[in-house]
């Protein structure tokens, strides 16, 4: 018996004949590449376990959304958050960065073309206040210029040609 499963085992591997190519029409995938874009790919930066249930019923509370949002689990420490609303996901990455018990969340857009085992999160964003500057130095120029500084530049919370009349100019 042992023999035959050996024997098995070897007839499995992928020959040339039967290495056959599939063509996808793009079109076909429009569909799925438009649902990821009311996802994001998420994992807590911890090496510690943690109840994944807990986790997901958390973040839906924290989370000011319209419309609902649905999780799944993409593998040990990936999980899908699917919005309703394009809209919520948008909120939910501005207002960030979240954290679940002292723990940050790391958040990535889905772009779709990767295999699960491929997706690698090791960046967060951050919103950096900075205090102290002249009232005239407080617009999105200033803003990009100190920000670079730091690290790249996602966004500096003003509109464009105004000005930030508040305590600190948010990048």
């Amino acid at each position: 018996m042992e023999d035959s499963l050996h024997d098995l085992y070897q007839r499995l591997a992928l020959t040339e004949t039967k290495n056959i190519e599939v063509v996808l029409e793009p079109g076909k995938l429009a569909d799925a590449l438009l649902s990821g874009g009311k996802c994001l790919i998420m994992k807590l930066f911890t090496a510690k376990h943690y109840n994944k249930e807990v986790f997901k019923s958390t973040l839906r509370k924290a989370w000011p959304l319209g419309l609902g949002v649905k999780f799944r689990d993409l593998d040990s420490t990936l999980i899908l958050a699917k919005f309703e609303n394009i809209k919520d996901k948008e909120r939910v990455l501005r207002e960030g960065p979240w954290l679940f018990v002292k723990h940050l969340v790391l958040m990535s857009e889905v772009d779709g073309w990767s295999q699960v085992h491929q997706i690698q999160m090791k960046m967060a964003s951050f919103w950096v206040r900075i205090h102290d500057l002249p009232l005239m130095a407080r617009t999105d120029y200033v803003g990009r210029l100190l920000g670079v500084k730091l690290g790249s530049v996602e966004e500096v919370d003003v509109e464009a040609g105004e000005m930030e009349w508040g305590e600190y100019l948010r990048v």
